[in-house]
C-alpha cells in the first residue's frame, strides 16, 4: 500500500481524470526485449545459413551469390537495424537510469545517440550497396 508521502507516478502530469497511463520506459524495456530476441533469432539464422548448410563446394563466389539474395539482404539490414537500436537505446537507459544527467542532458544524449544511429544506418547500407555491386 502507498503511504500518503509517495508520489504516484501513474498519471500523466496533463491527466486531471486520474487515468493510469504507461511510461515510455515501460515501451523502451519491451522494445529491448523484443529487439534482443530477434537479434538472438536472426544472428542464429545467419550463422546457420553461412556456417551449417550443405554447401557443396565453399567458395568464395557461391557464398557471395549467397549473400546477394534477398532473404539475406533483409536479414542483413534488419540485423544493422536491431543492433543499432538495441545497442543506442541500451546504452541511452543505462545512463539516463544513473540519473545525473537531468532531464535537458538526457535531451541532448538522446538527440545525439540518434544521430549516431542514423549515421550508422547510412554507413552500413553503403558497405552493404557496395558489396551487392
Amino acid at each position: 500500500m502507498r503511504r500518503q508521502s509517495e508520489p504516484d507516478n501513474t498519471h500523466s502530469a496533463g491527466d486531471p481524470d486520474g487515468v493510469k497511463t504507461r511510461s515510455p520506459k515501460l515501451w523502451q524495456w519491451l522494445s529491448l526485449r523484443l529487439s534482443g530476441l530477434l537479434l538472438i533469432t536472426f544472428v542464429a539464422i545467419h550463422l546457420w545459413v553461412l556456417h551449417y548448410e550443405e554447401i557443396p563446394s565453399s567458395s568464395f563466389q557461391e557464398i557471395a551469390a549467397k549473400l546477394r539474395s534477398p532473404g539475406f539482404v533483409f536479414l542483413d539490414l534488419a540485423l544493422l537495424v536491431l543492433a543499432l537500436y538495441h545497442g543506442l537505446l541500451g546504452f541511452f537507459r543505462v545512463v539516463s537510469d544513473l540519473g545525473f544527467l537531468g532531464p535537458k542532458g538526457e535531451k541532448f544524449l538522446g538527440m545525439t545517440l540518434s544521430l549516431a544511429g542514423v549515421a550508422g544506418l547510412l554507413l552500413g547500407y553503403q558497405i552493404l550497396k557496395a558489396f551487392l555491386e
